[in-house]
């Protein structure tokens, strides 16, 4: 029981942190309306 609530928590970190990934690139792709593909390693870094 320990095992599948310590997975579900991770599962909820790491798509929180692709979500927070995606939202990033939407928002850099919505005012500039251009990819900008160095906003990834940037994430990255941080």
């Amino acid at each position: 029981m320990v095992d599948f609530i310590q997975n579900c928590i991770d599962g909820v970190m790491f798509g929180s942190s692709y979500a927070l990934l995606a939202i990033g690139f939407t928002l850099i792709f919505g005012v500039m309306r251009r990819l900008n593909l160095s906003y990834g390693p940037s994430i990255m870094l941080g």
